[in-house]
């Protein structure tokens, strides 16, 4: 009879953990489709989200969220690797991503767009529905011929953006070089130079609900 008993916990507790990164999975996918419907919901917002795949499995999940312009137009691309408790920390999920500008944002950057570094987002949701992301990049410095032989230089970027479930968000980033520098054909004298040292651009306001309010500092 013990050895019984011992059997059914120990399919029990087996079941228990394959089942749970499921549950976990479908509860993650529900939390992040609502907070995009809230943004879809907020007719006012100057930009939309949208789920263009998720595609959901046991340890995780692969996911495409498009960020969309006014006019319906995809801005950029965020390519989610998704991974689900236990597998993940502090939370139900947490998730990579290096967002991929579309063809018409790179357009209007011109020769400098191409040249940008990749950012890498790292977002943790929260069982509450919080997603905290973490921003940042490498450091760099790139020619760009097509403009002259100018050149653009920026440190290392880090900043986070803190989105609530009930829609409250506020950002903050640290861009300690930012410089761009060019010498336009034709000219002999100094070359034209834009630059930026210790920024810090921040604010709050919400997004996905009627409130209005936005706050910005830089």
């Amino acid at each position: 009879m013990q050895r019984t008993t011992l059997v059914l916990v120990a399919v029990t507790a087996a079941a228990a953990a394959v089942a749970t990164p499921w549950l976990v999975g479908w509860r993650t996918e529900q939390l992040v489709r609502a907070r995009v419907a809230a943004v879809e919901g907020d007719r006012d917002a100057r930009i939309r989200l949208r789920i263009d795949t998720y595609e959901r499995g046991w340890r995780g999940a692969q996911a495409r969220i498009a960020v969309v312009g006014r006019d319906g137009e995809t801005l950029a691309t965020l390519p989610a690797a998704i991974r689900h408790w236990p597998f993940a920390s502090g939370g139900p999920a947490d998730w990579v991503a290096t967002p991929e500008l579309s063809p018409k944002v790179r357009d209007a950057l011109g020769p400098w767009g191409a040249k940008l570094p990749d950012l890498t987002t790292r977002t943790r949701l929260s069982w509450g529905g919080d997603a905290l992301t973490l921003v940042e990049s490498t450091a760099f410095k790139r020619r760009v011929p097509e403009v002259a032989g100018g050149t653009v230089e920026i440190a290392a970027i880090a900043g986070t953006v803190d989105w609530r479930r009930e829609g409250a968000l506020t950002y903050e980033f640290a861009l300690p070089v930012f410089r761009v520098e060019r010498q336009p054909i034709g000219r002999r004298d100094a070359p034209d130079v834009v630059e930026f040292r210790d920024a810090v651009l921040k604010g709050d306001g919400w997004l996905g609900t009627p409130e209005r309010r936005w706050s910005h500092q830089g």
